[in-house]
């Protein structure tokens, strides 16, 4: 728990502060979102885990950062392509990891 709360300050992960809102009801909403994020960041945590790849918040936040998609459209009526640049080795593992295959041509 005490790591939990340690990650929520930390301005690498899910930085509860600063907060630059002045009602109440979008501090709260801030907050809320900071928890939500921070519980979904632990059960990726816990998947990879679950299939032994050991990995801390802000390495897996770096590595999924990493991940890039460039949306091309041939002309303006045309369905959109989307090409995704190299794919660093540890992204491409997290996201196997993850089945972001169908999600991410990897």
């Amino acid at each position: 728990m005490e790591h939990a709360f340690r990650d929520m300050k930390s301005p690498t992960t899910i930085a509860v502060r600063p907060m630059y809102h002045h009602a109440d009801t979008s501090v709260r909403a801030h907050v809320f979102l900071c928890v939500i994020a921070l519980l979904l960041l632990s059960l990726l945590r816990l998947k990879l885990a679950k299939k032994r790849v050991s990995t801390s918040y802000e390495a897996l936040l770096y590595e999924l950062r990493s991940i890039h998609a460039l949306k091309i459209l041939p002309s303006p009526k045309a369905t959109p392509l989307w090409k995704l640049e190299k794919i660093p080795k540890t992204a491409s593992k997290i996201a196997r990891t993850l089945n972001l295959k169908r999600l991410l041509v990897i």
